[in-house]
């Protein structure tokens, strides 16, 4: 199910919830004041500047590449540590 942060306008608290997509909140858990919820839209970020002359394709099968020689890398380190039970 989907993630949804609220803030009451009423006692300024923010809290998440989920629910289906067509659900909507609007009565506070916090001060239980009825229709005083405002949904806080996600905010988005992106890590890094694809250049505009590359397919989504061809970017897609690099961001995979790249991950996967991390986990390569990540299983190496894993593997050569030892553990004290």
């Amino acid at each position: 199910m989907p993630r949804y942060t609220y803030r009451c306008e009423q006692c300024l608290q923010e809290f998440i919830a989920r629910h289906s997509m067509d659900e909507k909140l609007s009565d506070c858990e916090g001060c239980e004041q009825k229709n005083t919820l405002m949904r806080i839209p996600s905010q988005f970020t992106t890590t890094r500047i694809i250049e505009s002359n590359k397919k989504v394709g061809n970017v897609v099968g690099e961001s995979i590449e790249m991950f996967k020689e991390d986990l390569k890398q990540e299983k190496k380190k894993l593997q050569q540590e030892e553990y004290d039970i």
